[in-house]
């Protein structure tokens, strides 16, 4: 699943690499034990917040290329 969304990230763009950072941390959590496990929630608010703010972004961009045609 990370590859997956890795590809569809723009490497030009630094909230993209900020996620793909993310990601790495978030699943490093999940697999480096019970010191990690304490990360995990912070981790994994970080990257919805910042997906929705990419998200959010993307949709308006093509929302108004939308309404201009």
């Amino acid at each position: 699943m990370e590859h997956k969304i890795v590809m569809m990230l723009n490497p030009l763009e630094g909230d993209h690499k900020k996620l793909e950072q993310l990601i790495r941390q978030l699943i490093s959590a999940l697999s480096a034990g019970r010191e990690a496990e304490a990360k995990f929630p912070d981790l994994h608010r970080a990257v919805m917040d910042l997906s929705r703010q990419i998200f959010k972004r993307e949709w308006n961009r093509v929302r108004d290329n939308i309404e201009l045609a």
